[in-house]
């Protein structure tokens, strides 16, 4: 955890590893990797095909191929996957 001097401000910055699905063994990080990893498989079409079809001019054909292949990936529980998630809150200076 990090923190700034409290004379001057008062942050908090805090690290987590947040997994993306449901296979760890804890209940909490459990439900945690399930909303994580719907958040994940919706989250990634409209980004994709911004990006793909605006910058890389790939077809809608080509980018759902790909799509599919990332979704079989990440429902994949074999793949012990993490996102480092920073949370920072501070509070005003009185």
């Amino acid at each position: 955890m990090f923190s700034v001097p409290r004379n001057r401000y008062s942050v908090l910055l805090t690290e987590i590893k947040l997994p993306q699905g449901p296979w760890p063994k804890d209940p909490k990080l459990k439900e945690l990797g399930r909303y994580h990893q719907v958040n994940m498989l919706e989250a990634m079409p409209p980004y994709t095909y911004a990006l793909f079809t605006r910058m890389l001019g790939w077809s809608r054909v080509e980018i759902e191929a790909l799509l599919a292949a990332i979704r079989k990936e990440l429902c994949d529980t074999s793949h012990h996957l993490y996102t480092k998630v920073r949370i920072v809150y501070g509070q005003k200076p009185s």
